[in-house]
């Protein structure tokens, strides 16, 4: 996850309070989107907008509302004071948020109504799961007023959720990582949530992560946690120790459950909150959690920071002007000629398509032709030991093959008229990322994938869609365990885009003559590109040479 948004000076606070005065709704016109603010840097504080004004007319109640809604102090206790008594408890902030890309001001078609219209770029639902938009499209949102006993107008009916600009969003809302089991626990996989930043923003993170995994993961991870779980007592985080009390439900678990139940906290708790450890209460009573109970699992796979590539027969890792690291395993896969390599973890094994098909290259063993087909794309492997390949021809027909080369089709429920252009397995083996071309455009999704005792048999029903740039697909590769990057030909060149699944998208930039991304380590800050027969790393805002390649490879 990003950091956290720490630290403060004066001038920045006087900065943001301007922005915010711009960014807030107007009564007329559009608002100027200024750049938005760096995860890293941005300050955290709390944004303290007026309240209701004396004899402020509807219009300017609306408006005074709807800049409120980027102070969630208190309860959203500033936007609050400009409803009514009785429907003050009514409204429920927390049920979603639409973020504009423009707001085209307010109007009243009557005394007591009025009608603010925007167009929204993206939303996040009430448990805080982002989605963005490829095309943006037109809302109006309608508010009723009344006249209290002393004259003043208030809202009275008015939709739930809050209405904020990109620029409030990132500065006020900041990302969080959910933690689910994959079926073998081996590994944990993440998901992004966004919650606003509050004094019991902590309870807001495990209450979703009490939440069943969402649609698109079905079938790929479990949650340890029982259904109809909740929090009980709250969350109470104090010199590194998150206390975590939970209802009944809790209590009747195995000790391997409740061991993975305190993981999932711990991963999901670690990064946002600096926990270092959790403890476990259903109803106030401790529950106990054996330390050993479950092997702990995986929730940062790392690999090797230097490029994987193939130079003049040479396979491994780039080391100045030499290739080191895989021995006998490289020296098979060069061997093959290679087009295309996929290291899987361990480093004892590799997908690698070369003259031929694609093979599955394994220490001490012959390579195993596990698909024939013409046309293939770089395959990829996961690390139970499958390779997955398909072709760039024909209608999608996606195969994982094991090592004893037994094929295991894999029906992705794509558009009869997609053509694969890349297919790569996330690092924890839980995730498929897809980017293909279609008669309506490119698409980049991220499916589960479902298995049978680790054999891969299908993928979750719903893909998540990524709001990918428009061009023809060239390459995509997972960047870290909750962003992918996707290069495409636009009609400015090359550019390579990072893609949080559940989070802004960012333009990293244009890269002429680029046909293949790779990452390390560190998403956006770890990435490879190959240029021609040039391998390039990614340092800062700019790209520097690692070296000659004929293959840039990825790792798992």
């Amino acid at each position: 996850m990003t950091s956290r948004m720490r630290g403060v000076t004066a001038l920045a606070i006087a900065a943001l309070f301007a922005l915010v005065g711009c960014a807030g709704v107007p009564t007329s016109g559009a608002v100027s989107e200024g750049e938005p603010f760096d995860a890293d840097t941005a300050p955290e504080f709390a944004l303290r907008p007026n309240g209701p004004q004396p004899d402020a007319t509807p219009e300017d109640i609306v408006n005074g509302f709807l800049r409120a809604g980027a102070s969630p102090q208190g309860g959203y206790a500033i936007a609050r004071l400009f409803l009514t008594d009785d429907f003050r408890d009514e409204w429920n902030p927390n049920a979603g948020v639409s973020i504009r890309s423009e707001a085209r001001g307010t109007t009243s078609p009557d005394e007591e109504t009025v009608e603010y219209s925007f167009t929204t770029a993206a939303a996040v639902d009430d448990s805080g799961r982002y989605s963005e938009q490829r095309t943006a499209s037109s809302t109006t949102r309608v508010f009723r007023l009344t006249q209290d006993d002393d004259g003043q107008w208030r809202i009275n009916e008015a939709p739930d959720g809050i209405v904020v600009s990109r620029d409030t969003f990132t500065t006020v809302f900041d990302p969080y990582e959910i933690w689910y089991f994959e079926p073998a626990f081996r590994y944990l996989v993440p998901e992004l949530r966004w919650f606003a930043s509050r004094a019991n923003v902590a309870t807001a993170v495990v209450a979703a992560q009490l939440q069943a995994p969402p649609a698109w993961l079905e079938g790929a991870v479990v949650n340890e946690f029982p259904a109809g779980t909740t929090i009980a007592g709250g969350v109470e985080i104090e010199g590194g120790v998150a206390t975590v009390d939970l209802s009944e439900q809790a209590a009747s678990t195995s000790e391997q459950q409740r061991d993975r139940m305190r993981q999932q906290l711990l991963a999901t708790l670690r990064s946002g909150f600096g926990v270092g450890s959790v403890v476990l209460t259903a109803d106030a009573f401790p529950i106990q959690v054996p330390s050993d109970a479950t092997q702990a699992a995986i929730t940062q796979p790392l690999v090797q920071p230097a490029p994987l590539i193939a130079r003049e027969g040479d396979v491994g890792f780039a080391s100045g002007s030499a290739v080191t690291g895989l021995g006998a395993l490289g020296s098979a896969i060069g061997a093959l000629g290679p087009t295309a390599v996929t290291l899987g973890p361990g480093r004892d094994g590799a997908a690698v398509r070369a003259p031929g098909g694609v093979y599955f290259v394994r220490s001490g063993q012959d390579p195993l032709l596990v698909d024939a087909r013409d046309a293939a794309i770089a395959p990829s492997i996961d690390p139970f030991g499958f390779v997955w390949s398909a072709t760039s021809t024909g209608p999608p027909d996606v195969r994982a093959t094991g090592a004893d080369g037994t094929q295991h089709p894999i029906d992705l429920r794509l558009p009869p008229d997609a053509r694969l252009v890349s297919l790569d397995v996330s690092r924890d083996g839980s995730r498929l990322l897809v980017y293909c071309s279609t008669d309506a455009g490119p698409q980049l999704a991220v499916v589960g994938i479902v298995r049978d005792e680790g054999v891969p048999v299908g993928v979750s029903g719903i893909p998540e869609q990524l709001p990918v740039e428009p061009g023809t697909p060239i390459d995509a590769e997972w960047a870290d365990g909750t962003s992918v990057t996707a290069l495409s030909d636009t009609a400015s060149g090359e550019v390579l885009t990072l893609y949080p699944i559940g989070g802004p998208r960012t333009r990293i930039g244009g890269i002429a003559g680029a046909t293949r991304v790779a990452s390390g380590n560190g998403g956006a800050s770890g990435l490879f590109v190959l240029v021609g027969d040039e391998v390039l790393q990614r340092r800062g805002s700019s790209w520097q040479s690692v070296g000659a390649a004929s293959v840039l490879g990825t790792q798992q």
